[in-house]
């Protein structure tokens, strides 16, 4: 980019870090994170994606898991279980007192409910947004990969806790980007 005066952008960054995965070459991506850095473009979504995919594809994918943590329905294996829960309870009194209402159709039959741990019905997505607002200073958009659909109830949450923390969300499930700011998201209710 700079031998060729190319202004350097979300795309061009991502091309080349695309670039570098596909040609396996994990020393050039790691010179072009450093310049990603260096030029802030650290905290762009598709950016992170394609350091993902490159570090993967270089076999290298412990140099991506830095600031990687992953979550599914009901973990409590993460070291800060505990707190994320304890802060997941804080977030959703505060909702209630603001009008979030739970959807119970998006979890399994009242029964099969009364019956279980009522941890083991919370969506991975709902842990991920509780760990970024305990980990991430303030400021710093809040960044969620998912590998199916969001339901409504955790969308609908999120909007809640976006207006709550006064933070940008975005959430990547498997159809669409949702940007949640302020209480809205970008697809406007309608995925």
């Amino acid at each position: 980019m700079n031998k060729v005066e190319v202004e350097p952008s979300v795309f061009t960054f991502t091309s080349a870090v695309s670039a570098a995965g596909n040609l396996a070459e994990v020393k050039q991506g790691k010179l072009i994170q450093a310049m990603i850095f260096k030029r802030g473009f650290d905290s762009e979504i598709e950016i992170s994606n394609a350091l993902i995919t490159m570090y993967a594809k270089c076999g290298s994918i412990s140099d991506s898991k830095r600031k990687i943590h992953a979550f599914f329905v009901g973990d409590k294996l993460h070291p800060l279980a505990d707190e994320i829960y304890e802060y997941l309870e804080e977030l959703n009194n505060r909702a209630a007192d603001i009008g979030y209402v739970q959807d119970h159709n998006s979890l399994l039959n009242e029964t099969e409910m009364e019956q279980k741990d009522p941890t083991l019905y919370v969506h991975s997505e709902k842990l991920a947004v509780t760990f970024a607002l305990l980990s991430l200073p303030d400021g710093i958009p809040i960044r969620v990969m998912k590998n199916l659909r969001v339901c409504s109830d955790c969308h609908n949450w999120i909007k809640f806790i976006s207006r709550i923390s006064n933070r940008e969300i975005v959430v990547r499930d498997a159809y669409r980007f949702h940007h949640f700011e302020n209480g809205n998201c970008s697809c406007k209710d309608f995925w």
